[in-house]
């Protein structure tokens, strides 16, 4: 599917009873997910779309080891404090838990484990009913 925007348009029309919450393990791949619930790792897309994700290298889960290495080069000093939060999670000024740089890229990236699937006994009527929005969208016949 070509154009990203018009597929997430769309897909965002599927009924959250045809969708589950899926737990990323270490170093799974859109495509590792997509083999393991449709058996087609082609069919990545879907979930890259359900999840609003543009960039799979980026706005995916990444290695703990990249984190590390991404925000070694983004801050000055990993173990100033970003941010303080209070005992619910919650931002503020004058919280009682102080959160460093590192961790707060570290929380950023964990809350990219929890993704949402399509349960596998609705991809055929999915993709059906995809196709032929697409079909209406962009005229195309085959």
């Amino acid at each position: 599917v070509r154009d990203v925007r018009m597929t997430i348009s769309l897909v965002e029309r599927i009924k959250p009873k045809f969708l589950e919450t899926y737990i990323l393990t270490d170093g799974e791949r859109p495509e590792d997910v997509a083999y393991e619930l449709y058996d087609d790792p082609e069919q990545y897309w879907i979930i890259l779309a359900l999840n609003e994700i543009v960039d799979p290298f980026f706005d995916w889960l990444l290695p703990e080891e990249t984190v590390i290495r991404l925000a070694q080069n983004h801050y000055d000093d990993v173990n100033a404090i970003h941010h303080y939060e209070d005992t619910d999670g919650e931002y503020n000024d004058e919280g009682t838990i102080p959160v460093t740089n590192m961790d707060y890229e570290i929380n950023l990236n964990e809350e990219k484990r929890e993704i949402v699937v399509l349960k596998p006994s609705y991809l055929q009527q999915a993709l059906s009913s995809l196709e032929t929005e697409l079909r209406k969208v962009t005229n195309v016949d085959e």
